[in-house]
């Protein structure tokens, strides 16, 4: 979000569902595949022995059927997630199907809801009240405002204009050198700092750096973007990683071992995805 609202504000470029889709699903199944491989193998043996993996697939079976068959409300709110979800994806399209109605991921997202506010529960109530809104976590909206307002007042600032001066020394670095620099900057930072603040930061001094450089800033960012969504190693990293940690079953050695090795795969997995999206023009 942060980086499709630096482009649109700094450079008009708009990034919608269908320009992300390609590159961040890619990077998604890949990285999802390196990561089962090495959580269902690990790097040694499985330390559950034969009778704790039964007792961890029959227990997970009984949480399944607990969840019982979707209820009348559960599929409505399905179906609304669903057709919003569609509409984002091929909203490029609509406006050629439909050219008296303008499209925008904003005005789907209202309509979306509204539906669920108008929308019955299939009993009596809605989909969705209003006590219900208290709930939602606003402060994301103020993070990813604050992003922006940092963003914009980073590149404005009389600094950044020094920063790129002194970046024209490092005209003979490589393009590739610097895509490989963006992706583990971008794993590795992320497991101290929030993915959003890292690169609220660092998209102006990337776009400084472009610029200075002469270099495509859309495509530098890239492995620094995916990279922000990739901490894999410290329970403090992001709030999954929190969450499995305070279930008392995996020790701190067992995740950090694991996420370094994940942590360096995804950086070499971003940098050869970005080099083929560039040779992919």
């Amino acid at each position: 979000m942060i980086f499709a609202g630096f482009m649109s504000e700094q450079l008009n470029k708009q990034i919608g569902f269908v320009e992300w889709l390609p590159i961040g699903l890619s990077a998604s199944i890949l990285l999802g595949l390196v990561a089962y491989a090495i959580l269902k193998r690990g790097l040694v043996r499985s330390d559950l022995s034969l009778e704790e993996e039964r007792r961890t697939q029959d227990w997970l079976r009984e949480e399944w059927g607990r969840l019982g068959a979707l209820s009348s409300a559960q599929r409505r709110v399905a179906a609304i997630f669903t057709l919003t979800a569609v509409l984002w994806i091929i909203r490029p399209y609509l406006g050629k199907w439909l050219p008296f109605v303008q499209w925008s991921d904003t005005g789907i997202a209202l309509v979306a809801a509204l539906l669920l506010f108008s929308v019955t529960d299939g009993v009596k109530d809605s989909l969705l009240k209003w006590e219900d809104t208290k709930a939602l976590p606003w402060g994301i909206l103020l993070l990813f405002g604050g992003g922006l307002a940092l963003a914009g007042t980073l590149q404005g600032s009389p600094w950044f204009a020094l920063l790129g001066e002194q970046l024209q020394s490092l005209q003979g670095i490589p393009f590739a050198a610097w895509l490989f620099v963006m992706a583990l900057l971008g794993v590795f930072a992320t497991e101290l700092l929030s993915n959003m603040a890292l690169v609220s930061a660092l998209l102006p001094l990337v776009y400084s750096l472009a610029l200075a450089l002469g270099l495509d800033f859309y495509t530098l960012s890239l492995p620094l973007v995916l990279g922000a969504s990739c901490a894999f190693m410290l329970p403090m990293a992001t709030p999954p990683n929190a969450i499995v940690f305070s279930t008392g079953n995996l020790s701190m050695p067992y995740m950090i071992y694991r996420g370094v090795a994940l942590n360096l795969l995804s950086v070499v997995l971003l940098f050869a995805l970005t080099l083929l999206y560039q040779f992919m023009g």
